[in-house]
């Protein structure tokens, strides 16, 4: 089969590198378009794998023509999600990348909006579901401990990330430099961090799969540690087939936070590839299959019943957790720091044979 996935590197260089995992696994042919001469990728097993390098960070037509005619003519590539800034310019210019000859199987700016963009997912998690959404706070009267929230993630090309507030100061500080048409404010849920993962197919099939977050950077970012967990007694079945019904399909990944009394609040949705895939890739591993099918290699053929995996696997990531003052969430506060230390160094996503030169560095 003539055909194969475009991988952009340098973006979320750790579902990057778990998926040239999971991907090779299965024998499915992938290129990647390293984002600069620098890029970490050229110290890994995936260097070869590299069909063109970039020249800066400008994302256009003229990008995705080099990289059309870096690679043979008569191989079909399809576009893969793992970051929301080219996300967003691939489906706003998906018919002239069709024209210069790349498969676009993404669902529909709208649909993918819906779910990306924080304001409009509260209201169709709502609609699919019966999670309830932190408490909206009005602009004149935010009041600390809460949160800023862009509308959308991306304005005027910049990706944009929530803001957290947990003194009154900041809270004003935050109020004056931000445009009140562009971000919305929530209460600041405590609690414990879960995520339900997986991948849709066109057709309906899904496998997914539950995460425990244990250890986060600050202000929202990176998960550092975390872990395969047990559904939060969520319909699973009726959240898929919500988003089937409205026409999305893609890999997704919902953050919910459980507060100490049980109430569960739905954070946000990201319709594309996260941070901590390579917890998934190594719990389960038939998502990626299911990815692979969709694009038309022949992965998985037939699509047994999703099976409970009681095994538990672990995800780490050692210098994220070093390069900033990390959550600690509660179902960590269980363990020691020094047990916390030794799960980082022993699972650490990078420690394996063909990204152990990168190891401590990215």
């Amino acid at each position: 089969m003539n055909k194969a996935i475009l991988i952009f590197t340098g973006h979320n260089n750790r579902a990057v590198v778990a998926l040239c995992r999971a991907l090779s696994s299965i024998n499915v042919a992938f290129h990647l378009v390293a984002s600069s001469e620098t890029d970490p990728i050229f110290k890994t097993s995936w260097a070869s794998f590299v069909s063109l390098t970039r020249s800066d960070r400008q994302v256009d037509l003229a990008l995705f023509d080099s990289v059309r005619r870096s690679v043979d003519n008569n191989q079909e590539l399809l576009y893969c999600p793992t970051t929301e800034f080219i996300n967003v310019f691939v489906l706003e210019n998906r018919n002239e990348l069709e024209n210069l000859g790349f498969t676009v199987i993404l669902p529909s700016t709208d649909i993918y909006g819906q779910l990306t963009n924080k304001s409009q997912s509260i209201h169709l998690i709502k609609n699919i579901s019966d999670l309830k959404s932190p408490q909206h706070i009005s602009w004149q009267v935010a009041k600390a401990p809460c949160i800023f929230k862009p509308n959308s993630n991306l304005q005027d090309g910049e990706v944009l990330y929530p803001i957290m507030c947990l003194i009154q100061s900041k809270v004003e500080e935050t109020k004056q430099r931000l445009d009140p048409k562009q971000w919305f404010v929530q209460k600041y849920i405590q609690g414990q961090s879960y995520y339900l993962c997986g991948y849709l197919s066109r057709n309906g099939g899904v496998r997914y799969y539950w995460q425990t977050n244990l250890m986060q950077q600050q202000n929202g970012k990176s998960i550092v540690l975390a872990r395969t967990g047990a559904n939060l007694d969520i319909d699973e079945n009726q959240f898929f087939d919500g988003l089937a019904n409205m026409g999305y399909f893609g890999p997704c990944m919902m953050e919910i936070i459980e507060e100490a009394d049980g109430q569960l609040n739905f954070i946000e949705i990201n319709p594309r590839f996260w941070g901590p895939l390579q917890l998934g890739v190594d719990a389960c591993p038939e998502m990626i299959g299911l990815y692979a099918s969709d694009l038309g290699f022949s992965s998985i053929r037939d699509l047994p019943p999703q099976k409970k995996n009681d095994t538990t696997h672990w995800y780490e990531w050692a210098n994220g957790a070093q390069t900033h003052k990390c959550h600690v969430y509660p179902t960590a506060d269980l363990l020691s720091d020094i047990e916390r230390q030794k799960l980082l160094n022993k699972h650490d996503v990078y420690s394996r044979n063909d990204t152990r030169s990168i190891q401590g560095h990215i």
